[in-house]
């Protein structure tokens, strides 16, 4: 039968407690580019796969035209529903390696003498130095691990070790060490997009 038509697609593990049957998905395939196939999970594989660590799933669409064939590569969209609120980081930000996945986190650093002697007094606003100039806080980085999710475009999820408003090192990570004091220079900044598209030449 080739109305409708199943269509079969594997997520990674850290997606199964969102997949479940009646979800809607979008389907694209090179041959009919501009236009997009819907259809609803109808089932969840319960069992993961040891070797890739995915999952799988079996979506049907109606296939009145029989546009769809058999065999056809596609590229696929589940859908959830409604909206969630996700703490997010650009992925230039995320370490990976054998023990684990961190982040560096950037704080003031903790006894400091010199950031002691310039601490203001209970009537002052900032620090300053003998100058008259404002100082900076002596900053230092702090490797976190994380747990991270889904990602999307240019960001990745961090749904466990990160609180939200917690600043981050986005690049340099291999210069990087823990308790490394650090000056912030935002003058060169990764790109970072939901949505990234290929630049054109």
């Amino acid at each position: 039968s080739v109305d409708p038509v199943d269509l079969d697609f594997s997520l990674p593990e850290q997606h199964l407690a969102v997949a479940e049957t009646g979800l809607k998905v979008e389907l694209t395939v090179d041959g009919y580019a501009d236009t997009t196939f819907t259809g609803e999970v109808t089932a969840v594989e319960p069992r993961v796969d040891k070797a890739t660590r995915n999952f799988g799933l079996r979506a049907r669409l109606p296939n009145p035209d029989h546009k769809l064939r058999a065999g056809q590569f596609g590229r696929v969209k589940l859908i959830l529903p409604g909206e969630r609120e996700l703490l997010a980081v650009p992925r230039t930000a995320i370490n990976y390696s054998s023990y684990g996945t961190s982040v560096f986190v950037v704080r003031e650093k903790k006894n400091d003498p010199a950031a002691a002697a310039a601490a203001p007094s209970a009537g002052d606003a900032q620090a300053t130095d003998a100058d008259g100039k404002q100082q900076e806080p002596s900053l230092e980085v702090i490797q976190r691990f994380v747990r991270t999710g889904e990602a999307r475009g240019d960001f990745v999820a961090v749904l466990d070790g990160l609180k939200p408003g917690e600043r981050v090192a986005t690049s340099g990570l291999l210069k990087l060490r823990n308790e490394q004091p650090v000056k912030i220079d935002n003058s060169v900044v990764p790109d970072a997009e939901l949505s990234p598209q290929p630049k054109e030449s």
